[in-house]
This record gives structure tokens, C-alpha cells and sequence, in this order.
């Protein structure tokens, strides 16, 4: 059935999507979504045809020459705002029923976006000509792990799923995690991702659906375990009775998915000179606040790095062509990872470079940096266009941050202090309280030189390890008050990073754990030889552990912080009672 479905079939999700459209920002796709991977001859097929954050017309389905069609076109559509960040979804989808059994393929739709095609991808279907089971003795639900793919590369992203295979004939009424596992070794965010299907195992259909997809990113080479993730799941069972479909009463069931291991294979030899060792994909863009400037400006470059790999991992690229310019320390603006919506992770970081020419002339400036592309399994080059700038000679006088130069600029600076507390407007300068403070400011100084000389003197004769656990409790309560200042501010992930900091400085300082062997299960061994209370250690491990993934907790992020931070206090404190 190769037909289109022009304005009449749209009409009403165009208007719906017309009072959205300045309020969209996210990226167009168009998808294929399938609701089954493998049916019997006499089972039915749901595929939706979605096309997110655009309007689009001349839709033009597959020809469906391997099915029935039981039902369709039928419309939807969907809005949602995520982190700021508005989508929406127009779908058609369409009921399918096999015609034969085999392998079948459901093709590629089109649709038309301002003058532009869009296609989706083709979807597979498994049709078995099987005996149905009732599914007796078998498992009513089970929980499976599986990842993408099973090698990568450091800071690589990996996508992890946590799938629930329920018979169809049972509902999921709710779930609770008992156990959640201990990434050790990758960087994991939570994704908002959800996808249902049918599927036969072992001649029993089930419904299986997403838990939970992770996007994981190995932080070193290796084989990495990921351990079985733990839940207890309520189910009911869809019963019959002569009033019609009735619901059993709800069982509650533990299951534990399957162990992974995922091999992180190191990058090989020989890495370019500017490789700083991220891998995945990744582009960059360069912006100037200005291209032709004298020897009097400043030049503020700015360079964004986008990528679907580690972002935190990507270091600062170096500056080449500058050898005339004096370079400032560069500033990183911004470091985000958020999700794209499309069931993935990407990254942006933001970068400022701040310069000044010392010398007029032409001068070009390459911005590239070299990244490991995992697919292609090969290095390759983010590059931008060369930045070509022309420095002319200036006036000697520098501006000032009001832009006044010169003679004027040395005005305004005079007229500031001259009106300052200190000057006095009637008599002369040597009975201004400027003269007397001009005049004491050698002898103030001499004083604060012999206490500060006094006080290193001091800290000279002291214990050494008295003076290391002062510098402790410093670095640990500088943590600490920065994790409670991100806690009033609403910045949970940064507290999460500070109160890590503060147990992982405090912890490898009292059990001399050298931050290359630092470890959970290291934690936990040295301090049960130490002989802390389990109590203390289930504590440490839980902090560790939630600041470390912090995944669940979605819903009540707010809460998990402020426990997190009040346990790590209470647990440091604790120990140094007891030490």
C-alpha cells in the first residue's frame, strides 16, 4: 500500500505543533519504533512512525506487502520540556498481522521536512509458525542485562539496559530495587529511555520493556565487571470470570539480572602528539569576539567541543600559533553531559582563551585536537577552519574596563582614589588619615613578617604527622563546606563530587591508600583490619557508592543529598572519636 499522506492526514498535529514550534530546541529525527522482535503467524505487530521536534508533510508509508494491515494510519502526538529543553513527538503508527512466516522486513517511511527527506530505518520482524506455550513451569518475569557492545575504548559510551520479561498474560503492578550495583571503573548517567516489546523465549511469548538504560563510560582498560542488579518486582495475573477480565491478587517476586563484563582495550600506538585520550565522536566549534584588533585589545577565543564519548575526560587542547600573543591560564565555562532524547548521552564543554598580541601582523591560529573515533577504530582530527586574525599597531595605553584609554583612562583612576574614604577635602594631605596610614604601612608590614616567621617557626618544631593531620582536617573541611555550600544552592551532582573528595582525601590519608590503588573494596578491607565498627564501614560504603553513581535517584535527588552529606560528616566525625 505505497500511498502518501499529505496536509489532510497532518492537519491536526501540524496546528498542534504550530503553537510549539518557537518553543522547540531540540534535534529533528525521524524513527521506526516496532513493539515486537519475534511473533507467531497469528500475532499482531505495532510499528509507529515518529518524527520528533519538526513539522513534516508528504508522509509516505512502507509497502506492507508482507502483513495485513488490521489498523492504521493512526495519529498521536506528544509534548514534553526536559532540563530546559522542550520536544515534541508527531507519530503514525499502524497494526500489523504476518502473512508468512520467516524473517520479514518492515521498510523505510519518508517524510518531509522544509524541502528536506527524512527516512527511517528498516525493522526486522521473526515470524515462527510455532506451537504456542502456556508458559506453565516456566519463569513468569525475569531480568536481563545487555549492553551495545562488549569491547570499547576508554571513555567510550556504552549504553546498558535493564529489560523485565513478563508473560503476557501477568502485569508489572510496581518494582523496588534491592541491590544496586557498583560500577567500578566507568562513569555512569542515567537515561530517559523506555521501549516495550514483544518477544518469544523458548516458545513462551513475553512482554519485555526497559527498567533502566545507563550510559556508562570505562575509565580505564581492562576487564570491567558489572555486577547483577537486584529488585523485588510486583506482578498480578489477567484473569478471567463471568463478569469479564478480573486481576489476581499481587505476588512479589526478587529477580537478579546476569553479570556483564565489558572489555576496555587501551589505545594503541603510536597516539598523536595532541591526543588526550577520549574516545567516541566528536566535533568542535570556534567562535572570536573579534577577528582584527591593535596591540591595545585583548582577544578572548572561545572553542566548544561536543561529543557522545566522556566529555570530563577531555582535556584543554593546546593553543598553536600563538608564540606572539601572551596567553592567559584558559577557563572552562561549562562542562555539560545531558541526554539527547534519542536514547544516548552527549557532551559539550566550553572553553575560554584570553590573549593579547604583542606585535602587529597577520597571524593564523589552527584549532584541532585529536580523539580515538571508536567506530572507524582509528584516530582522527575535531578540526575548525583556521582563525586568521590581523593586529595592527595600537597606542600604547592599554583600555580599562570601562574602555577609557590613556591620558583620560589615568584620570578616572586618580579621580577614584582621590574621592576615597581617605582624602580630606579641607586642610593639607599631612592631616589626612591617608598621610598616617602611608606612614605606619612599613612598620604594619615588618610586624605581620615577624608573626608569620614566628608562627612557620612553630609549625617547624611541631610533630610532622601533627602537621599533616592539621593539613587533613583543612583539606576535608574545605570540601566539606563547599559540598554544604552546593547543597543550599540546589547543585547536587557538585556535592556529590565534593563529599567524594572529602572521604576519598580523608580515607587514603588514615589508611594509606595512594590515590592509584584507591578502591571501595580496598576501603573496605583496610578498614576492617583497622577494626572499625561495620557499622561505620556499611555507612562509608553507602556514601561512597551514592556519591560515586547517584543513579535512582531521580525522583528524590534533593533527599539523597542531604542524607549523603549528613552521613559523611557524621561518619568522619565518628572516626576520629574513635581513632
Amino acid at each position: 500500500m505505497k500511498k502518501t499522506i499529505g496536509k489532510q492526514g497532518w492537519w491536526l498535529v501540524c496546528v498542534w505543533a504550530l503553537a510549539f514550534a518557537p518553543l522547540l530546541n531540540g534535534q529533528i529525527s525521524f524513527e521506526a519504533v516496532s513493539d515486537a522482535r519475534e511473533v507467531f503467524l497469528d500475532g499482531e505487530v505495532e510499528v509507529s512512525f515518529v518524527l520528533r521536534n519538526a513539522m513534516g508533510n508528504k508522509f509516505t508509508p512502507p509497502d506492507f506487502k508482507d502483513f495485513t494491515v488490521l489498523s492504521g494510519p493512526n495519529q498521536s502526538s506528544r509534548s514534553s520540556l526536559v532540563n530546559g529543553v522542550r520536544s515534541t513527538e508527531l507519530g503514525i503508527s499502524f497494526i500489523l498481522r504476518p502473512k508468512r512466516k520467516g524473517l520479514l522486513t518492515i521498510g523505510s517511511a519518508s517524510v518531509e521536512v522544509d524541502k528536506k527527506k527524512f527516512y527511517t530505518k528498516q525493522q526486522q520482524v521473526s515470524v515462527i509458525d510455532g506451537e504456542r506455550r502456556s508458559g506453565e513451569g516456566t519463569k513468569v518475569a525475569f531480568i536481563k542485562a545487555e549492553t551495545n557492545i562488549s569491547e570499547a575504548w576508554p571513555g567510550q559510551q556504552i549504553l546498558l539496559d535493564y529489560k523485565i520479561y513478563i508473560q503476557t498474560q501477568y502485569f508489572k503492578q510496581g518494582h523496588e530495587v534491592e541491590t544496586k550495583p557498583d560500577y567500578a571503573g566507568f562513569f555512569a548517567e542515567q537515561l530517559n529511555y523506555y521501549r516495550s516489546f514483544k518477544e518469544i523465549v523458548n516458545g513462551v511469548e513475553y512482554n519485555s520493556m526497559t527498567l533502566a538504560r545507563l550510559a556508562i563510560f570505562p575509565q580505564r582498560s581492562g576487564d570491567l565487571v558489572i555486577p547483577p542488579l537486584a529488585i523485588l518486582l510486583d506482578v498480578g495475573e489477567r484473569r478471567s470470570n463471568p463478569f469479564g477480565m478480573g486481576l489476581a491478587p499481587i505476588e512479589r517476586i526478587k529477580l537478579e539480572s546476569n553479570k556483564l563484563t565489558v572489555r576496555v582495550k587501551p589505545f594503541p600506538d603510536p597516539a598523536p602528539g595532541n591526543f588526550f585520550g577520549v574516545s567516541g565522536k566528536y566535533s568542535i566549534g570556534v567562535t572570536a569576539n573579534r577577528t582584527e584588533l591593535s596591540t591595545d585589545d585583548a582577544l578572548s577565543i572561545k572553542l566548544t567541543i561536543r561529543g557522545d564519548g566522556d566529555i570530563k575526560q577531555v582535556s584543554i587542547p593546546v593553543l598553536t600559533g600563538v608564540d606572539s600573543f601572551e596567553m592567559f591560564k584558559p577557563n572552562v565555562l561549562s562542562e555539560t553531559l545531558q541526554d539527547s532524547g534519542n536514547g544516548f548521552m552527549t557532551g559539550e564543554k566550553v572553553i575560554e582563551y584570553l590573549l593579547t598580541p604583542r606585535a602587529p601582523g597577520k597571524y593564523n591560529i589552527p584549532l584541532q585536537f585529536s580523539y580515538w573515533d571508536s567506530e572507524a577504530k582509528a584516530y582522527a582530527d575535531a578540526a575548525q577552519d583556521t582563525l586568521r586574525l590581523t593586529v595592527v599597531q595600537g597606542t600604547g595605553k592599554p583600555t580599562i574596563a570601562d574602555g577609557s584609554t590613556g591620558e583620560e583612562g589615568r584620570n578616572k583612576l586618580l579621580g577614584l582614589v582621590m574621592s576615597g574614604p581617605f582624602q580630606k577635602r579641607d586642610g593639607f594631605w599631612i592631616q589626612s588619615p591617608l598621610f598616617w596610614v602611608t606612614v605606619s604601612l612599613p612598620f604594619l608590614s615588618l610586624l605581620g613578617l615577624v608573626l608569620v616567621r614566628r608562627w612557620q617557626t612553630r609549625e617547624d618544631r611541631m610533630d610532622p604527622l601533627t602537621v599533616r593531620e592539621r593539613r587533613l582536617r583543612k583539606v576535608v573541611d574545605q570540601h566539606l563546606s563547599a559540598a554544604r555550600a552546593r547543597l543550599q544552592a540546589g547543585q547536587f551532582k557538585d556535592l556529590f563530587e565534593e563529599v567524594s573528595r572529602a572521604l576519598t582525601a580523608y580515607l587514603g590519608h588514615k589508611l594509606g591508600i595512594p590515590p592509584s590503588k584507591w578502591s571501595k573494596n580496598r576501603v573496605r578491607e583496610q578498614l576492617q583490619e583497622a577494626r572499625v565498627d561495620e557499622s561505620i564501614i556499611s555507612r562509608v560504603m553507602e556514601v561512597l557508592q551514592t556519591s560515586e553513581m547517584a543513579l535512582y535517584a531521580a525522583q528524590d535527588k534533593q533527599e539523597a543529598a542531604q542524607r549523603v552529606f549528613d552521613q559523611a560528616s557524621q561518619v568522619i566525625r565518628e572516626m576520629e572519636i574513635k581513632k
